[in-house]
């Protein structure tokens, strides 16, 4: 028997071991496979006009460890996925992403636009701990949840700050409220608007 036999007998060999774990835990890899199925839309479903956007929002959802229905509810609550959604603010596109916060960013491409959301509510979580001041900050931004929750670590959405005493503004204790009210990933703030 020649080497390449060999190694022709191992490949198979080591092939027919993956073939009898896989048929013999074929039903814990479907449950498996079914359950980051059921992920996405656990909480929210996702509505008609997201539907398009479903492979984009579940790619930057693994990419990033924020959950599929937190990214798409956002988007919800920032454009109705309107990819070309603009606010006098200067926020575009899908996410109301403002351009000079996301060099290189082509904002109004939702292939670029939801990965770049997806990837700031991930820095926000990884800064504040909370996917309620992640929100916050990518609404209201960074520096003013640091400052609110400097003021007071509880109530932080209602904390006075210097700019803004008497604490997030409404439009802000609404966008973290009614997000969090829909995905429920944690209680909702003291402040907190639905």
């Amino acid at each position: 028997m020649t080497t390449r036999d060999q190694i022709g007998l191992a490949v198979l060999g080591v092939l027919g071991i993956i073939g009898v774990f896989v048929l013999s835990n074929a039903n814990k890899i479907a449950a498996a496979v079914a359950d980051v199925a059921d992920a996405a839309g656990k909480y929210w479903p996702l509505p008609a006009n997201g539907e398009p956007y479903r492979d984009i929002i579940q790619a930057a959802a693994s990419d990033n460890s924020v959950p599929f229905d937190l990214i798409a509810r956002d988007l919800w609550q920032e454009s109705r996925f309107k990819p070309d959604a603009y606010n006098p603010s200067g926020a575009e596109g899908i996410a109301q992403e403002i351009p000079r916060f996301y060099p290189g960013v082509d904002v109004l491409d939702p292939a670029q636009a939801i990965p770049a959301q997806a990837g700031s509510l991930a820095d926000y979580y990884d800064e504040f701990g909370s996917w309620a001041q992640a929100l916050a900050a990518y609404d209201w931004g960074p520096g003013n949840v640091r400052a609110a929750v400097a003021a007071d670590s509880v109530n932080w959405l209602t904390a006075a700050t210097e700019k803004y005493p008497n604490g997030a503004p409404v439009e802000a204790r609404k966008y973290v409220g009614q997000i969090l009210t829909d995905v429920p990933l944690e209680p909702l703030p003291p402040g907190a608007m639905t």
